[in-house]
C-alpha cells in the first residue's frame, strides 16, 4: 500500500517569535503542505497572506490573528509583497507545562475550529507589543534563556487570546 506522507515541520526551540516580512525574514515562502508539529499564532500587520489549515483557507490581513493547533496540516497559497506580521511558535510539550491550557479547554476548542479572529486596532497593537517584547528578549542573556520567563510570556499571551475568543 503506497501512502503519501505529509512532512512534519517543527522547532528545535521550545518557544520562538519571528517578525516576518519578505525583506527581513529568513523563512522561505513555500506552497508545499506540511504538518506543523508546533502551535502557532500569526498576527497580520499589513498586506495579505492566504494559508490553508486542515484544507480550510484563511486570509491573514491587517488586524487579524490566525491560531494553528499542533499537528494540523498547513499550506501557504499566496502572499502579497507587502505582507508583514509576527509568527509565534511553541512546542506542545512547552505549552503542556502551562496549566492554563487545561483550565481553558472551551476556548481551546473554539481556537481549533474558528482559528481566525478579527482584532480591533487596539487589540492588534496589544498583540504586536507582546510579540515585539518576546522578540526583543529572546536574545537577552539575562532573561532570554529562562524557560520560566518564556512560559510566563506565553501564558500572558494565551490568557489575552482566550479573552478575545470569549468575547467573540
Amino acid at each position: 500500500m503506497n501512502k503519501e506522507i505529509i512532512p512534519t515541520k517543527g522547532l528545535e526551540k521550545d518557544f520562538m517569535v519571528i517578525h516576518y516580512s519578505r525583506e527581513n525574514s529568513k523563512i522561505e515562502f513555500t506552497e508545499d503542505s506540511f504538518r506543523l508539529a508546533n502551535g502557532a499564532f500569526i498576527v497580520g500587520l499589513s498586506g495579505r497572506c492566504n494559508i490553508s489549515v486542515n484544507l480550510t483557507s484563511y486570509d491573514i490581513t491587517k488586524n487579524t490573528i490566525l491560531t494553528i493547533v499542533p499537528h494540523h496540516i498547513v499550506q501557504a497559497h499566496s502572499m502579497s509583497d507587502d505582507f508583514e506580521g509576527y509568527i509565534v511558535l511553541f512546542t506542545p510539550s512547552f505549552a503542556a507545562d502551562i496549566n492554563l491550557l487545561r483550565s481553558n479547554l472551551p476556548f481551546m476548542t473554539e481556537m481549533r475550529y474558528n482559528p481566525l479572529v478579527n482584532l480591533t486596532e487596539e487589540e492588534c497593537n496589544l498583540f504586536t507589543n507582546f510579540c515585539r517584547f518576546f522578540h526583543d528578549i529572546e536574545g537577552n542573556e539575562l532573561i532570554g534563556n529562562s524557560p520560566e520567563v518564556r512560559k510566563g510570556l506565553l501564558t500572558s499571551l494565551l490568557y489575552t487570546l482566550g479573552a478575545l475568543y470569549r468575547r467573540q
